[in-house]
């Protein structure tokens, strides 16, 4: 019974003129039938990790396997798969790279002699504040920054760009002509 209408046949009850003891029961019978639902569930829940837990695999040199009906009451004996096929063998899980700030003798593996672009891209680098300037790969980095140097001619893409000045309000007479034609733009919408 949802708690609407537990609600509603309470309503029905005391206007029925039903005494307290008899709403007590109605609502205690709800209470049991709510933990009964919730046990259910729970119990469900368990099966179910259970269920997961009995198939994973060991990632030891062995796979046990582990059958979950005993027989005569007894608990099973794991059985030892050594030779296992390369596919189901798992992997070594690899270990990422953990960020770092540019060494001070770094040099890209792939430098082509653009000695002009290194220092740039070095100065930036060391520059960059915070998180900006901590990276896993610095060769990718600076593969990424050639691609950029090739295509654009120049790596302004990691500049900042400037915001412009909000001149809504200052007063028109401190505002060059070209600043008094901003605010105005501003002021429409049109400027951003």
């Amino acid at each position: 019974m949802k708690s609407l209408d537990l609600a509603r046949t309470i309503r029905l009850m005391i206007d029925a003129g039903c005494d307290t003891e008899q709403i007590k029961r109605v609502c205690d019978g709800h209470a049991e039938q709510e933990q009964s639902k919730r046990e259910a569930q729970r119990s469900k829940w368990r099966e179910v990790k259970q269920k997961q837990r009995l198939s994973t695999v060991s990632t030891k040199n062995s796979v046990d396997i582990v059958d979950p009906s005993p027989p005569n009451g007894f608990p099973p004996a794991p059985i030892s798969i050594l030779n296992t096929p390369p596919s189901l063998t798992p992997s070594p899980v690899k270990r990422a790279q953990r960020a770092a700030r540019l060494s001070e003798d770094w040099v890209p593996r792939e430098f082509e002699g653009e000695t002009v672009e290194l220092e740039k891209f070095r100065d930036w680098a060391r520059s960059a504040p915070g998180q900006k300037g901590v990276k896993a790969d610095w060769d990718a980095t600076w593969r990424n920054w050639m691609r950029r140097v090739r295509e654009n001619g120049n790596v302004t893409s990691f500049a900042p760009k400037p915001k412009e000045r909000d001149l809504r309000n200052i007063p028109d007479n401190l505002l060059s002509n070209e600043d008094w034609m901003r605010k105005r733009m501003q002021l429409k919408g049109t400027w951003k």
